[in-house]
């Protein structure tokens, strides 16, 4: 019996800014499918993307490593990466003293206003 999916993914455009939603557990299972559609925004470098984690309720060290291979990226193309993000990912990056290598914000909408700053 096939093990159902605990995550989800939407990218949506708010005119040429992309977001890409991410629902549920990223995990070494499941960081592919949540890396996927990011990478595809990143490869064409719009000039900013939101990453939205507002809904993720489990992170672990394969979810951790997407996240700093995104901001690379992001930076490598001079992509304005903007993520609004969730206690539940903001404690494991502050841990890893990685939270000043983000532009995190609570909310979507602070997010997304922050790519018109």
């Amino acid at each position: 019996m096939a093990q159902q999916s605990t995550l989800n993914v939407l990218v949506e455009r708010q005119g040429s800014l992309p977001i890409v939603h991410v629902f549920g557990e990223v995990d070494m299972c499941t960081v592919h499918e949540a890396a996927r559609p990011l990478r595809h925004e990143l490869s064409a470098p719009p000039a900013a993307l939101v990453l939205n984690l507002i809904d993720v309720t489990f992170i672990d060290a394969a979810g951790m490593r997407m996240l700093v291979e995104a901001q690379s990226a992001a930076d490598s193309t001079d992509t304005d990466l903007q993520v609004a993000l969730a206690r539940i990912v903001w404690r494991p990056l502050d841990l890893l003293g990685l939270t000043e290598d983000f532009a995190t914000h609570r909310t979507l909408a602070a997010a997304v206003a922050a790519t018109a700053a």
